[in-house]
């Protein structure tokens, strides 16, 4: 079957496609969901129960939304990038007029990826996230993004003054808008605020370009203070680490010990 915005003869439309309950496999063909609409999704997956696995040829962003709601659902999805690859491999055998190596695609495809897919880390404040995210970018010489810091120039007063004077509402919207704007951009580390994995919608954005690893550093350990407004106190932070830990092993793609 093939479905279309703009049905005709030999297309059905997205709500005709939808009703087909014995579709199995969703290939997106059309650019909904690329840089920069990367919010923007062609179709749900949820709509066909018999949905096996999805296929998006949009590569940039690496996960589109569409590609996060199949893996949401357990089932195989993949991007672009590796049909990119093939594609410019097949380019060059035409013009070269000669057979390349197959196994190349493969290798190209992965280290197209380890260059453009964020570092995100995520984990309580004072876990070391700043201190680990700088070198991490200085090692690999990668942009660094601090998202507290971003928005802390952004609003022109720091973290606790927001806090104070808007609440915390407000600043978990400039904190989205943040996040939305940095995790559109590939190649980065990115640092973000101990509270960013509160909303599902950052979690998913950062998953787009990056991989997401929960810097876990024990309770004693963790600083306090330091123009943080809501870890003041061991028993702030104690309260707050028992409601956000288990949202960090969750968006995680690995944790990461800091006990040092």
């Amino acid at each position: 079957l093939t479905a279309s915005r703009r049905p005709g003869p030999a297309s059905i439309s997205y709500e005709q496609a939808c009703r087909e309950e014995s579709v199995q496999i969703l290939i997106n063909t059309t650019p909904v969901g690329m840089y920069p609409m990367v919010d923007e999704c062609p179709i749900d997956p949820c709509a066909f129960p018999r949905l096996e696995a999805v296929l998006d040829v949009v590569y940039n962003p690496l996960n589109t939304r569409l590609v996060l709601a199949a893996k949401a659902l357990g089932m195989p999805a993949a991007g672009g990038l590796g049909m990119l690859v093939a594609q410019a491999q097949y380019a060059a055998e035409h013009f070269l007029q000669k057979a390349l190596p197959q196994d190349g695609i493969p290798s190209i495809t992965q280290e197209i990826f380890a260059k453009r897919a964020n570092l995100v880390l995520i984990g309580m404040p004072g876990c070391g996230k700043t201190t680990l995210g700088k070198a991490l970018a200085q090692h690999m010489g990668r942009p660094f993004v601090d998202i507290d810091a971003y928005i802390v120039q952004q609003a022109g007063k720091p973290i606790a003054a927001i806090f104070e004077e808007q609440g915390e509402a407000a600043f978990r919207a400039l904190e989205e808008a943040a996040i939305a704007r940095t995790a559109k951009e590939t190649g980065q580390v990115i640092s973000t605020g101990g509270g960013s994995i509160l909303l599902n919608a950052n979690i998913e954005r950062l998953r787009q370009n990056g991989i997401i690893l929960y810097i876990y550093r024990p309770q004693d350990a963790l600083t306090l203070g330091e123009g943080r407004p809501l870890s003041q106190s061991r028993a702030d932070n104690d309260a707050l680490f028992s409601t956000r830990a288990p949202l960090y092993e969750a968006a995680a793609d690995q944790r990461i010990d800091n006990d040092s």
